[in-house]
């Protein structure tokens, strides 16, 4: 269980391993929180005077097969975070239950996450070292996601990125993210990040 208050109606941040997802559990203050709190990678965001109790779902590691293929299986409905090698891309190679998986599974730097009941064999490429440079500090990188689905944007981050512009209608605050690997879009927020 995590608690995190927003003081003052300014946004807070509490640091937190997300991975398996983030219920909330119960609001703490007058202020309801519905619209005013959000999660990414590295923790849990609350704003406007939001103030709540929030459970930390468990991470559901699955081993990566020796030939490159991951079963990676959302129960009850539940996000769950596999561990894989996902430098190169991955793909779904087919669907293992009745749940559709389309908007409901992704990837980042660590892994492959699935949600509301996915289950899925997914395929991941071997890295290959090549000699393309991936962006890095003063570089500005657009980053879309499609269908709604979360995109991974690989990119040297240095001190760390700021949302420059937006390009989509669909919002990006609360729907992006980054680590030391690149940079992550979901829900349709499509925009331009500059690397520090």
């Amino acid at each position: 269980m995590l608690a995190c208050e927003s003081k003052d109606g300014q946004r807070a941040f509490c640091s937190a391993d997300t991975r398996g997802g983030v219920e909330l559990r119960r609001e703490l203050g007058r202020v309801p929180c519905v619209g005013r709190w959000g999660y990414d990678g590295d923790g849990v965001w609350v704003d406007d005077g939001c103030r709540a109790e929030f459970t930390l779902q468990p991470v559901e590691a699955v081993a990566v097969r020796p030939e490159g293929t991951i079963v990676c299986s959302s129960k009850k409905n539940r996000r769950a975070f596999c561990s894989a090698d996902t430098r190169n891309g991955v793909t779904l190679q087919r669907q293992l239950g009745d749940t559709t998986c389309i908007g409901s599974w992704g990837y980042d730097a660590d892994g492959i996450w699935v949600d509301n009941g996915c289950r899925g064999e997914f395929r991941t490429t071997s890295y290959k070292t090549t000699s393309t440079t991936l962006p890095g500090s003063g570089s500005v990188v657009t980053c879309e996601s499609n269908s709604g689905e979360r995109n991974y944007c690989r990119a040297n981050i240095g001190s760390g990125v700021k949302l420059q512009r937006q390009l989509s209608t669909a919002p990006c605050v609360g729907h992006w993210g980054y680590d030391a690997g690149g940079i992550w879009v979901e829900k349709g927020c499509r925009a331009e990040f500059s690397i520090r």
